[in-house]
């Protein structure tokens, strides 16, 4: 009997956890596709296909959804960029490998990425802003180390990491802009095309 209960109990944690994913997974493109303020909580509701009494179990408002949205996306592409760049060899190799891994991460997770991209004015809550404030400089501090070890090493002329690295989260964020998922164009040659930039320069 107490097995029985047990096994029903993890069950609904499963069904929760499972409704959860759906809603966050549909909430993060409404928002990417009509903007944060646009989308209502009855909006997502109808989405997902439950009444506002139901998503209310799940979530408080739409501000709690957003922010973990925000704050998951924002640890996975971190985690996400630096096990692909962990083991690469020159620095100049270490930046492409970021810059395409970033793009890739995008792509393959283009809703809540962009819904990332938005910016953080959905994020009501101190904690939840210093949660994404982390692993977002994070993210920044290890483009940065690329630059600074590969000025270092001689492999990069002296820049200013800080600006250096500015510009290209810039420029790969703002593909969330204009970044079309059926073009020809894949996002990570797109990543490419800008580290040779990058790399090479504009003069002949």
């Amino acid at each position: 009997m107490e097995a029985t209960r047990k096994d029903k109990g993890m069950q609904v944690q499963v069904e929760v956890k499972e409704r959860e994913k759906e809603i966050l997974a549909v909430a993060a493109q409404l928002f990417a596709q009509e903007g944060f303020e646009t989308v209502a909580v009855r909006n997502i509701a109808e989405a997902v296909g439950l009444s506002k009494a139901t998503l209310y179990h799940n979530f408080k408002d739409k501000y709690e959804i957003y922010a973990r949205i925000v704050i998951d996306t924002m640890e996975k592409i971190c985690l996400y960029v630096e096990g692909r760049v962990a083991g690469a060899g020159s620095n100049r190799e270490r930046l492409v490998i970021f810059m395409e891994a970033n793009a890739t991460f995008f792509e393959e997770n283009i809703w809540t990425a962009t819904a990332l991209l938005l910016g953080l004015g959905g994020l009501n809550q101190p904690h939840q802003r210093e949660k994404v404030a982390y692993w977002r400089d994070r993210h920044e501090q290890n483009l940065r180390k690329i630059i600074r070890d590969g000025i270092a090493a001689g492999e990069f002329r002296p820049v200013n990491p800080a600006v250096a690295g500015r510009a290209i989260l810039s420029t790969l964020n703002w593909m969330g802009r204009w970044y079309k998922p059926d073009g020809p164009t894949r996002a990570h040659e797109f990543a490419l095309e800008y580290a040779d930039l990058f790399l090479g320069g504009l003069v002949a």
